[in-house]
Parts: C-alpha cells; sequence; structure tokens
C-alpha cells in the first residue's frame, strides 16, 4: 500500500473519530443545553409575571379607590366552589413521569400559549422559583408548577393543590421536595403578587389512585399539598404544608 493511500485512510478514520466524538459530546450534553434553555425561558417568564403582578396591584389599588370591583376569575386563577368531578377528572389524567414520546421540540411559547398563569412558587429550602400555571395536564406541567383546578386557590381555605415533576427534559421543578423538612417556608405569590407563607409540616408516599389527598385537611384549615411522582412513577410523593 502506497503512503498516499496510507494517508488517505488515516485521514478518514482520523475524520470518522473527530465525528464520532463530536456526535458523542451532542449527545451528553443536550440535555444539559436543554436545561439551560428552559432555565432561560422560566427566567423571563418570572420576570414577565412578576411585571404583571405590579400591574395588577396597582390596578386593584386604584379600583378601590374608585370604588370598583376587581374580581376577575382569569386574574386570580383560583375557585372557592370545590369543584368534585373536575378534580377527579384531572387526578385520573395526571401525568408525573416524562417519557421518550413526549414532544421536546415544542418551544415554551407553545407550550405556555393561551395559559392562565396564576402566580409563582419559592422555596428557597431547596432553591425553586417557578411559575404557577391553572391546570395539571400534560402541558400545564411541562414548563410550570400546575395548580389542579376545582382544588383551593392560593392563600384560600380549604387544599390548593400544586402538582410538578420530579425532574427531566424541561427542568427540576419538584425534582427536591423529598428534602424539605417540617418547618421549612413555601411562598406562594398570586396574580397581584400577595405572598402567602405556608409551613411544611408533613412527608408521605400514596399509591396513584389515591385521591383523597385531594381532599381538605381537618388539621388545618388552608393547607398546601404538592404532588410528584415516586419509585419512577408507581407512586407519588406529598409534601404537605400550612398557612401562617
Amino acid at each position: 500500500m502506497s503512503d498516499k493511500k496510507k494517508k488517505r485512510i488515516r485521514i478518514i478514520i482520523t475524520g470518522v473519530c473527530v465525528f464520532f466524538i463530536f456526535a458523542g459530546i451532542a449527545v451528553i450534553s443536550y440535555p444539559f443545553m436543554m436545561r439551560m434553555y428552559v432555565k432561560n425561558k422560566q427566567d423571563n417568564m418570572i420576570e414577565d409575571i412578576e411585571k404583571r403582578m405590579e400591574e395588577n396591584a396597582k390596578k386593584r389599588e386604584q379600583d378601590i379607590d374608585s370604588g370598583e370591583s376587581s374580581n376577575d376569575e382569569k386574574d386570580t386563577g383560583s375557585d372557592s366552589v370545590v369543584d368534585e368531578k373536575e378534580i377527579t377528572r384531572q387526578f385520573d389524567d395526571l401525568e408525573l413521569t416524562q417519557n421518550d414520546e413526549d414532544d421536546y421540540s415544542a418551544t415554551t411559547e407553545d407550550i405556555l400559549e393561551d395559559q392562565n398563569v396564576i402566580g409563582i412558587i419559592e422555596a428557597e429550602a431547596i432553591g425553586i422559583k417557578f411559575a404557577i400555571v391553572e391546570g395539571a395536564g400534560r402541558w400545564n406541567i411541562a414548563y410550570a408548577i400546575g395548580h389542579m383546578t376545582g382544588t383551593a386557590g392560593i392563600g384560600e381555605e380549604g387544599n390548593c393543590v400544586l402538582a410538578g415533576h420530579r425532574g427531566g427534559v424541561y427542568g427540576e421543578f419538584f425534582k427536591h421536595i423529598d428534602k424539605l423538612a417540617n418547618g421549612d417556608k413555601i411562598s406562594l405569590k398570586n396574580i397581584y403578587g400577595d405572598e402567602f407563607i405556608y409551613t411544611v409540616y408533613d412527608q408521605f408516599v400514596v399509591e396513584p389512585e389515591e385521591m383523597w389527598i385531594t381532599k381538605p385537611v381537618d388539621e388545618h384549615d388552608k393547607v398546601l399539598t404538592m404532588l410528584s411522582c415516586e419509585n419512577s412513577g408507581k407512586q407519588r410523593l406529598i409534601v404537605r404544608a400550612y398557612l401562617n
């Protein structure tokens, strides 16, 4: 074999190796890049929500001063009337595990189009700050935390149920809620920027069909129930907090 042919083969082999190296790097880095992309979108979303909160708060003050009411249900994103049928439907349809069939090509704008953003959840103990949207359907909880429609609204009497993934391509969300300890604080803000501080008091695991966790809680009038998956989606992790 001539030196020229050997050189050509070496070039081809080197090129193939470089291709596979870069392909491997791309595969390995994709989840990280996707999380960075999503985090940027979520940060922008939080910034937009906080601006909207300021605007809503000012408008509410103006309405109060002028004697007008500002109780727009879509703005508050809450409903004090417990809708058992709606809660049952959402609970039965709740998908907390992401799989290979998820459409990761969908953009944040596509998923959040026509979403009703109702607030922000923040827990310094585990370093989370995410938007809360109305509904706990598949796309509701793709880029945000979902409020189960029909349960108590933010800061309202009853059981406010929030559902979120335990991590995945779209973000971490409720990944570390198992690390929340009794006494840790959870901040929920509604669309007017009103802040409600809940204190964690219980953590437990239930089976997927145990819908009783959406019901009002006897020992506390105003409760927050954080719901996520456990044991690879075979069970559900529950963290509960009461309003101070």
